[in-house]
């Protein structure tokens, strides 16, 4: 009986969020705790998108400008199976960090002195100490977004758009 009422319950979709704020919400929170991979199979419509390995992930940039992301929905517009949850976005302007980390370095001696991969690596890292030590007024930006969101099989999924993920890696669109 008790494997049974489990069972009913699992697949009632009982613990996904019932409504589409509710989503977008848990992917968020999801990407700012560093559970990217997770968050983006549960709630994307197209998860791969939003998926990192080691390879795509590099020294942990991605991880690290998330968890310092923060947003706030500012309007849901709900039409039957479909959504439209607006946010403000706050990340970090990863265009500004480049532009300080390009003169920083160069007055690095160290980093002058590294060729190809070695230099490569040292500048991948000086990435994420930046994004890491980063306080609010220094290499931050705001933007509003609109995503889309759909019914697939009674559970609402995000349609994950190239100007989200350009927004939360903090580029420019």
């Amino acid at each position: 009986m008790i494997t049974s009422f489990l069972m009913v319950f699992m697949l009632s979709g009982c613990g996904a969020p019932k409504t589409p704020e509710g989503t977008v919400k848990e992917l968020l929170k999801g990407m700012v705790k560093g559970e990217t991979n997770d968050v983006a199979v549960k709630y994307a419509a197209n998860p791969s998108i939003l998926v990192a390995d080691e390879t795509t992930d590099v020294n942990g940039l991605r991880d690290a400008i998330f968890s310092k992301m923060t947003y706030k929905i500012t309007d849901v517009k709900e039409y039957e199976e479909e959504a439209t949850v607006s946010l403000e976005l706050t990340t970090i302007d990863m265009p500004a960090v480049n532009f300080y980390l390009k003169d920083m370095l160069a007055e690095d001696e160290a980093y002058a002195k590294l060729a190809g991969e070695a230099k490569n690596t040292y500048y991948e890292t000086s990435q994420v100490n930046t994004v890491a030590d980063a306080k609010e007024e220094d290499f931050y930006r705001t933007v509003n977004l609109d995503l889309n969101v759909k019914k697939d099989d009674n559970t609402w999924k995000i349609e994950i758009s190239n100007e989200f993920i350009y927004a939360v890696l903090g580029q420019r669109y």
